[in-house]
Order: structure tokens, then sequence, then C-alpha cells
């Protein structure tokens, strides 16, 4: 196998700083033994001259970095990937942070696609579903879904279908990571986390009345699927996120005649959050 350039690989955790050097106006850039100090940045993540490393080819801020090339954060990125990237961003509401060092859908797309490529989803399947009878599992391999769109660059009807019958906003609406499907036995959604909870209250908009509590909660599907009501799951939990995937997942699936999952990746760095 040809070995990969080091500056073009992503950078591991033992060739970042344990700590990171920040003052008032200035950031010493996050890669050990780098001394290039850049411009401090303040509230949003811009990617300007002012806040680059041209030695390592980042821009960095006071927390993170961003590569230059977003494809350096990612593992799989020959032709094929990259087609495939490209369809995806048809579809995929955002792909501006995927060269971001704690980006979670770079680590979905690390993680995921090799399965794919090799042909080994079902294995995939099986350690998303370890905590059930695998006679559940179908046989064969299933069909991958990323971020709702379909391999040719459309957004994946199944899942539209559901956003319709919510009312979810175009280009707002539920966006599973990864979604493996075996028509007619079996819909996964998979929900990734990294460095980050599932509190995850809805957005606020001033443009008029909230119309969400009654598209889901007093949706027949909700009452059927939840033992409590929408302000409980939302507004106190904060759960709003995985109630809409479990929703539409079980809704899709309910139409279907078939079985659901959710099953929800968490890394519980620095948050000591339960699942």
């Amino acid at each position: 196998m040809k070995r990969r350039d080091p500056m073009e690989a992503p950078y591991g955790v033992a060739e970042l700083r344990h700590t990171r050097i920040v003052t008032d106006d200035t950031v010493t850039c996050h890669v050990a033994q780098c001394r290039v100090v850049v411009e401090r940045q303040r509230r949003r993540f811009r990617r300007e001259a002012r806040f680059f490393c041209p030695c390592r080819r980042i821009y960095v801020s006071p927390s993170t970095y961003d590569y230059q090339d977003r494809w350096r954060n990612l593992l799989w990125r020959d032709e094929s990937d990259r087609s495939l990237m490209s369809a995806i961003s048809k579809v995929k509401r955002t792909t501006v942070r995927l060269g971001r060092e704690r980006d979670e859908d770079a680590v979905t797309w690390n993680v995921v696609r090799p399965f794919q490529r090799e042909g080994r989803l079902d294995r995939l399947a099986q350690l998303l579903l370890a905590g059930h009878r695998l006679d559940v599992i179908p046989s064969g391999q299933p069909t991958i879904i990323y971020w709702g769109s379909d391999e040719t660059g459309g957004r994946w009807e199944i899942l539209e279908a559901a956003q319709r019958e919510f009312h979810e906003v175009p280009n707002r609406g539920t966006e599973p990571d990864v979604v493996l499907w075996w028509p007619g036995q079996l819909l996964v959604f998979v929900e990734a986390k990294f460095c980050a909870t599932n509190r995850t209250p809805p957005s606020r908009s001033s443009r008029g009345p909230d119309h969400r509590p009654w598209h889901y909660g007093q949706h027949p599907h909700f009452q059927d699927v939840f033992k409590v009501d929408y302000e409980q799951i939302v507004e106190r939990s904060k759960r709003y996120e995985l109630m809409r995937l479990w929703l539409l997942g079980s809704w899709v699936a309910r139409e279907h005649g078939i079985a659901f999952c959710l099953v929800n990746l968490q890394n519980l760095l620095n948050h000591g959050e339960r699942p």
C-alpha cells in the first residue's frame, strides 16, 4: 500500500498541543512544535488570511481549526468518494464544516464509508445493532443513504414523504446522518454525536407563530409512539432532534410495514451526559 504523505493526512491527537496557547489577541497554531501565531478569532469561525497558518495549512481559532483543503479531514477521498460526496452535497444542508477538527459529519464519513467501499454494510449493521438478536438483522447488503441523499444526488423520496407528512420546512427538514434500508424488512436511522450532547432545543424564529408543536406533537403518530407530550420531550428534556428522528423513522416503518431502529452514537468526552 502506498504510504500517504503525512502533510495530507488529518492530524492525530499525538500531533496536537495538550494545552492550546491563547491570549487576548493571538492564538498559536494548535499543532505541536509549530510556532506560527495568528490573530485571534471571536464569535463565529472565519476562513480568512489573518487566521491562517501557512506551515500547517489550517485556519485557527481559540478552540479548533479547519483544514484549507477540507478533503484532508476525510480518510476516503479517491475518485469514487469525491463523486459520491459531490452528489450528496446537492442535497445535504451544509458541507462547509467537513474540514473542521471535530466535525461530526467528517467522523461519520470516515467511519461508515469504508464499510460501504468493502461491501460490508451488513457487518456495520451487526455492530450498530449489537443489542438486538442477530435474527432481527436481515441478511444481505442494505441500501445506504447519507444525510437524506441518494447516490444520484437526489433526495431520498421515502424520507421526503415523511418530511411532507409532518410539514417540515424545505431545506430544514430532519436529516439522519446515515440510513440503512432493507426494503420490506428493516429501516435503521443513525445519529452520530462527537463531542456534543443530545440536548438540542428547536431553533427560534420571529417569522410568525410556531406550528411545530401542532405538526409534530398533535400528529396521531406522535400520540402512538410517545408516552409523554411534546413539551416534555422538546422544552424540558431538550431532545428535539432525537424526537424528530424517531417520529419520522417510525412513521416510515409503519407505512412500509417493517421494523425500525434508531441508533444514537455519542462521544461523551467533556460532557458527562448520559445518552
